[in-house]
């Protein structure tokens, strides 16, 4: 079982910076995926999307609960992609 530590506030820009990439490709692949993406209207939550523990509990402790309009549209085909 991996361990667990406390982050510093490097690790926050870190993480920060990270999530901001993570961002950026999401929504470059759906570009790319399906040129000008179609954006349901119905937010979804962030558990909906099967997104892996780690990030569900980054996401909820950002205060987060419902996906943007480009994640709704974003997230779904980059993790067909990926597995």
């Amino acid at each position: 079982m991996p361990s667990c530590r406390s982050l510093d506030g490097e690790d926050l820009i870190n993480f920060e910076v990270g999530c901001y990439t993570l961002y950026a490709r999401l929504a470059a692949a759906a570009r790319a995926h399906f040129g000008k993406p179609s954006v349901k209207e119905v937010l979804m939550k962030f558990e909906d999307l099967g997104l892996a523990e780690p990030l569900l509990r980054a996401v909820a402790a950002q205060g987060y609960q419902a996906t943007t309009k480009i994640q709704t549209a974003a997230i779904p085909p980059v993790l067909e992609a990926v597995t």
